[in-house]
C-alpha cells in the first residue's frame, strides 16, 4: 500500500505498544504490538514470572515472536538475552 503523499511504505518495523500485566500470583504476561509496512499491525505475547528480569526477556520474546510472523522462519532471528539500559540517568 503506497501511501497518500506518494511516499514508499515504512520498511521498518515500528513499535506501537508494550503492555505488561502481573498478577497476584506473582507471573507476568506481556503483550507487544508493532507495524509493518505501514498497514500491518501484529501482536506478540509471553508470559512467566514477574520479576524484573523475566519481564524484560517476555517483552523480548513478544517482540520477537510478532516480528517471525512477518519475516517467517527463512529469517534466522533467535533471541540472545535482555539487558536493562539506563540511557537517560545521570551520573
Amino acid at each position: 500500500m503506497t501511501p497518500p503523499d506518494g511516499t514508499t511504505p515504512r520498511q521498518r518495523v515500528r513499535l506501537l505498544s508494550v503492555q505488561a500485566d502481573s498478577t497476584p500470583d506473582s507471573r507476568c504476561t506481556v503483550s507487544v504490538e508493532i507495524e509493518w509496512s505501514g498497514d500491518k499491525r501484529l501482536e506478540g505475547v509471553e508470559s512467566g514470572n514477574a520479576t524484573h528480569q523475566r519481564m524484560l526477556i517476555a517483552g523480548s520474546l513478544a517482540t520477537l515472536d510478532a516480528i517471525r510472523t512477518i519475516a517467517g522462519e527463512a529469517v534466522g532471528l533467535e533471541f540472545r538475552g535482555a539487558k536493562s539500559v539506563r540511557a537517560f540517568d545521570e551520573p
